[in-house]
């Protein structure tokens, strides 16, 4: 398959070395970064396309695609020295998780939405659970807004100069304002996820919506284990907040909640009883519970 085109390299440690980068950790960030983005940019392609347009003799390649790529990103990250810099490893696994959910949700392939979104499986922290459980927009970048602000700004053209680096480094930047980690995933997949849409305004709905229904599978999952915590959840909840500057008073998940309320057991994500269980109650309780979470964070509470 074509993941393995990007396992061997991921696993080159002259290419990306586990150890402590020489210099500015900052800087090594944004080039790895960077670096891994061009690695797996055929990948997302690839598994956009199997998302759109795959039948159900091909979840298994697709959960399996997440999967192995999800136990690279979580082999390592126990080295607790590495920080920021060996979590990057989970940003590939990531990527083409969310990807093939694009794909999946812009075709309203549900078979394909859960292969991606809901099947794939890895061991972390001593036990095996869904990637979701573990794996949301913020991991790769650790838990501060300051690497993803950075990110955001150097790829959007921002003047990286030795003294902010420095300054970084030295933990003398912090958040000037609201940063969105899901962001940096949404531009590694915009020139792929192009296909499906007419312009940047699409893409970014599309993307807000691909968002937001990884979110609510999460929250189901949660729910259903009687779990209350809302930790993973809030992870996912990043494109229709305050933290985004291109889509301001975007509504995308009242408007999936309000398809849901019109289709009922029709919604195309219930098709095949899989996700949400098949249950349209217990999606319109995840989905409402979920729009509360966001409410909070367009917010800032």
């Amino acid at each position: 398959g074509v993941q393995t085109c990007a396992l061997p390299i991921l696993n080159d440690r002259d290419r990306f070395p586990m150890s402590r980068p020489e210099g500015s950790v900052t800087a090594a960030l944004l080039s790895r970064t960077e670096e891994l983005s061009g690695l797996i940019a055929p990948l997302v392609e690839a598994v956009m396309e199997l998302g759109a347009h795959g039948q159900v003799e091909d979840e298994p390649i697709a959960a399996q695609i997440v999967s192995a790529l999800a136990r690279e990103g979580f082999a390592d990250v126990t080295e607790e020295h590495l920080g920021a810099y060996g979590r990057l490893r989970k940003f590939p696994a990531l990527c083409v998780l969310v990807a093939g959910s694009l794909g999946a949700t812009a075709t309203r392939n549900h078979q394909m939405l859960a292969a991606f979104a809901d099947a794939p499986r890895v061991r972390a922290f001593h036990e095996t659970v869904p990637v979701t459980s573990v794996l949301s927009p913020w991991d790769p970048f650790g838990p501060s807004w300051e690497v993803a602000q950075f990110i955001n700004a150097a790829q959007g053209g921002g003047e990286v100069t030795d003294e902010i680096l420095a300054r970084y480094d030295a933990s003398q930047v912090y958040r000037s304002e609201a940063a969105s980690a899901s962001a940096i995933v949404s531009r590694v997949l915009e020139p792929a996820g192009h296909r499906f849409v007419i312009g940047a305004p699409e893409y970014d709905e599309l993307f807000e919506q691909t968002e937001v229904l990884i979110g609510a599978l999460v929250n189901h999952r949660l729910l259903s284990l009687g779990q209350t915590s809302h930790g993973t959840v809030e992870n996912w909840i990043g494109s229709h907040t305050r933290a985004a500057r291109r889509r301001q008073g975007s509504k995308v998940p009242e408007e999936l909640l309000e398809d849901l309320e019109a289709n009922h057991e029709n919604w195309w994500p219930l098709r095949g009883g899989t996700l949400f269980g098949g249950d349209y109650r217990a999606a319109m309780y995840c989905m409402a519970d979920y729009i509360e979470m966001v409410e909070k964070a367009r917010s800032g509470n």
